[in-house]
């Protein structure tokens, strides 16, 4: 490889680390306490696209809709790999922030929660919504609580600024904290 293929495939790279970050930043500041949030599901790009073209400012997967459209039930029984495929189409079909359903993260360790936020931050999505799955089936993972996240969050770690800063990843666990009693007076 030359030299000036080295500098561009870096500064391509660079470019989208930006990119991932603003749309990160963005679907963070949609996320504020104060105003509803109404992320439409879609389960392959043409949705996206419709949901993009209908004016919504970021779009969420649906874990249901991609398996249902793959021919596999809920529940993570599609396959994790063909499940990030699909949001990997999503996320370079649309312009806006995309945030995956992943259902419990296709984990039952934090090291492998670790390893699935790696492989969403690959697609191009800048969000995870995680679901804790309580059953005693065999195929659906059940996750102790807290695990799921400190693995996420360990995996989006080299997304953060130096210092105490906070400041959106390219992926992150959101947890509602908006309530009666902090929200905004009417």
């Amino acid at each position: 490889m030359s030299a000036t293929q080295m500098t561009t495939d870096r500064n391509n790279s660079i470019r989208g680390i930006d990119l991932l970050q603003r749309k990160a930043e963005t679907l963070r500041s949609l996320h504020r306490c104060g105003r509803i949030l109404v992320l439409p599901n879609a389960w392959d790009a043409a949705s996206a696209k419709v949901f993009e073209k209908a004016g919504f400012p970021a779009i969420a997967t649906t874990s249901a809709g991609i398996a249902a459209s793959m021919g596999y039930a809920d529940g993570q029984r599609i396959p994790r790999q063909q499940m990030l495929d699909t949001v990997a189409r999503i996320a370079r079909a649309v312009d806006v922030p995309v945030t995956a359903d992943l259902e419990a993260g296709y984990a039952t360790t934090a090291e492998e929660m670790r390893e699935t936020t790696e492989r969403l931050l690959e697609t191009g999505a800048v969000g995870l919504n995680l679901l804790r799955h309580e059953t005693t089936s065999r195929r659906r993972r059940v996750f102790p609580s807290g695990c799921a996240t400190s693995g996420a969050r360990r995996a989006a770690r080299p997304f953060r600024p130096a210092g105490n800063a906070p400041r959106s990843s390219g992926s992150w666990c959101r947890r509602n904290r908006c309530s009666r009693r902090n929200a905004p007076p009417q």
